[in-house]
């Protein structure tokens, strides 16, 4: 059976760095990938699922496969050599710098 697959993405962006984190449970990590290309972060892999239960008198199998591809567009430079991704638990965490030039455009604006 082929399923159509969106994981949750979560966007955090502080004043260093972008963390993104994508849900990818039953996934394994040789089958995602990531990548930046003109400034879109893009996460993309394969889910495949296979189950199989053996009994006396009874046999049960049931797979499932699909693909998913997820773009983050990055509204502000990246120092690209310095992106991190770790994967652990079914959570995929990508690390992603700030350039020297993004940190110094932000500015704290006082409220009176």
């Amino acid at each position: 059976e082929k399923t159509t697959f969106m994981p949750k993405i979560e966007v955090q962006e502080g004043k260093e760095d972008i963390i993104v984190k994508a849900e990818l449970p039953g996934i394994e990590k040789k089958d995602v990938s990531v990548t930046i290309e003109q400034g879109n972060l893009i996460i993309q892999g394969e889910k495949k699922t296979k189950q199989e239960i053996k009994k006396k008198g009874y046999y049960y199998s049931e797979a499932s496969y699909g693909n998913f591809y997820r773009s983050i567009t990055l509204n502000t430079e990246i120092e690209e050599k310095d992106a991190q991704a770790k994967f652990k638990n079914g959570i995929l965490t990508i690390n992603l710098p700030k350039s020297k030039e993004a940190k110094a455009k932000s500015k704290t604006i006082n409220i009176s």
